[in-house]
């Protein structure tokens, strides 16, 4: 009975639990060496912890179909059944089958399919089993690997598988998914896949009819040379698929990258172990990078306008951007970082005589500042109604002098006593109202502020009887 099951730890599938746990009450109840008879509760607790993966006779698998897994034959006994099973553990194991456990995501290292999320745990070309990638086509999957239709459960998932083409095989389960074959080809036996899957047929192969190791027959994709010898290599590195190649190529497009391959810094997996630019860190690269920095400042200084950034890491490790970075909004009105202490365009220097300007960009200067040429002859700043010492006032009788730095006073200002008898100020040949004329007949009178006339003069008329002026005698 217990080689029927695929002896993985702790997992056993649904149908499986059912017989380890009648295999359980048998053996209890046959035991030989006097041993009580499990529990039902016992047994019922090593059904919920196992969860393995059942195989038929032929090793291949209903449940799922591993490669490179190794499976437990017919002559398997009771010593290889996990101590998981074993009644008498299973009490003490403290274990909550009732707990539901967390998956792990694709890539992850495991052991059990139904650690991942993906529900299959495969090996890859390298020995290392990890959780498998979902995909719909083989363009989900890495160069060279197949998406292949695989059961989980009662149920099937896509998953990305690592090339099985031409491995040497005895029975299907040996082969990718449920549909690809162990078949016969050249006298020995080998894992072909089946045709019209997700992945197709390779290039080089073609679907055909084939005998299988079980006898039967079925149509597969088969080499075209009909033979599964020497390496199918496109890049000749040495590295593909076939028994003769070194090893499985993950990009059989390129030379420079195959499981030999001395990884490099160029942000591939040179070496093909899923890993890129691994133990590769440059001395001059803070971030952790295996080249130079390409571009930016050391990671956590300041960066941008007026420092108001930060330089971090890019995702590559390549080079650092910067981030934080406010830009204009910071810059003052003359374009730089610095405060200014005054505005630009208000008045300064010397009785406001200038204008704060630009001086760079953060920096002001007082252009146009006349100094000390700024000041009114009083010292002031104010425009002065006279310049000191200028005539002022009535006639120019007075002069100007300084009253106080803003103002002037019109000192010695005679006022009205300045006029002449027309109010003028010009000196007048004659005083008004003074005789003028031929015998005195007019008067002075004034012709404007400054000048006089004789009125009234009547001239030769003004001579009496006798001929000149009266009296006449």
């Amino acid at each position: 009975m217990i080689a029927l099951f695929h002896s993985r730890p702790g997992h056993l599938d649904p149908f499986c639990s059912c017989v380890v746990l009648v295999f359980a009450l048998i053996a209890g109840s046959c035991g030989g060496d006097g041993d009580p008879v499990p529990s039902v509760d016992a047994a019922d607790e090593a059904g919920d912890v196992a969860d393995g993966d059942a195989s038929l006779d032929d090793g291949s698998s209903p449940i799922t179909d591993d490669v490179d897994v190794d499976r437990p034959d017919s002559g398997a006994d009771a010593a290889d059944v996990p101590a998981d099973l074993d009644p008498d553990t299973a009490e003490d194991s403290g274990a909550d089958s009732a707990e539901t456990p967390v998956c792990v995501t694709a890539g992850t290292v495991c052991s059990e399919h139904d650690e991942c999320c993906s529900a299959q745990c495969l090996p890859e070309p390298n020995g290392v089993t990890r959780c498998a990638v979902a995909c719909e086509t083989a363009d989900d999957c890495r160069d060279g690997w197949s998406c292949v239709d695989r059961v989980s459960g009662f149920s099937t998932v896509a998953v990305c598988v690592a090339p099985w083409l031409c491995e040497s095989c005895e029975v299907d389960g040996s082969c990718g998914g449920p549909r690809d074959r162990c078949i016969v080809l050249g006298g020995d036996t080998v894992c072909a896949r089946a045709c019209g899957g997700p992945s197709g047929c390779p290039d080089g192969w073609v679907c055909d009819a084939v005998e299988t190791a079980d006898g039967g027959g079925d149509d597969q994709c088969v080499p075209e040379s009909g033979l599964c010898i020497g390496c199918l290599d496109e890049d000749e590195d040495g590295y593909g698929e076939g028994a003769e190649c070194l090893d499985v190529d993950c990009d059989d497009a390129d030379p420079d990258r195959n499981p030999g391959a001395e990884e490099t810094c160029n942000r591939r997996d040179d070496d093909c172990d899923g890993e890129v630019d691994e133990d590769l860190v440059h001395e001059e690269n803070p971030c952790g990078g295996c080249a130079p920095l390409s571009r930016g400042g050391a990671p956590a200084t300041p960066c941008g306008t007026c420092d108001s950034g930060a330089w971090a890491c890019t995702d590559d490790l390549a080079s650092t951007e910067c981030i934080g970075d406010l830009g204009g909004v910071l810059l003052n009105a003359c374009g730089g970082c610095s405060e200014l202490t005054e505005t630009l365009g208000a008045l300064c220097g010397t009785c406001d005589s200038g204008a704060w300007a630009c001086d760079g960009a953060d920096d002001l200067v007082c252009a146009g500042d006349f100094g000390d040429d700024a000041y009114n002859p009083c010292g002031g700043c104010t425009d002065l109604l006279g310049q000191p010492e200028e005539a002022c006032g009535a006639c120019l009788s007075g002069a100007w002098e300084c009253d106080g730095l803003d103002a002037v006073m019109c000192e010695g200002d005679l006022g009205r006593d300045a006029l002449n008898a027309c109010l003028g100020c010009a000196e007048l040949e004659n005083e008004p109202g003074t005789p003028c004329g031929t015998c005195d007949s007019g008067t002075w009178v004034c012709d404007g502020h400054d000048a006089v006339t004789c009125d009234g003069d009547l001239g030769l008329d003004a001579y009496g009887d006798c001929g000149r002026c009266p009296p006449c005698e």
